[in-house]
């Protein structure tokens, strides 16, 4: 999860969601992307969708992080990857084409 805290909003994220489901019509704000390492069932398909015409705030305390299993100790683990810059910025592109953003 990747949050910069913001000024007068410390416990807001702003979601970019991904969908599993091809867009009719593509669109500007649309990408196909392959994440650089897998998710859990049910969300395990190669190809994710970029939908940056469906921003939403969410308050932190309402996010999960995937789990993915214990460990042998019996502690919960978790899924802690990032996306990485590159599909970061084609998110960003997503977001500011359904802005209407040049």
């Amino acid at each position: 999860m990747l949050c910069k805290k913001m000024k007068g909003r410390p416990h807001l994220c702003t979601v970019v969601p991904l969908s599993t489901t091809a867009p009719d019509p593509v669109m500007d704000h649309h990408a196909e992307i392959e994440l650089p390492f897998s998710l859990p069932r049910p969300f395990t398909s190669k190809t994710q969708w970029i939908k940056g015409d469906m921003v939403s705030a969410v308050s932190l305390d309402r996010l999960l992080s995937f789990r993915l299993g214990k460990a042998k100790d019996g502690k919960r683990i978790y899924l802690t990857e990032t996306i990485g810059e590159d599909l970061l910025k084609i998110a960003h592109d997503c977001v500011i084409a359904s802005l209407g953003i040049d």
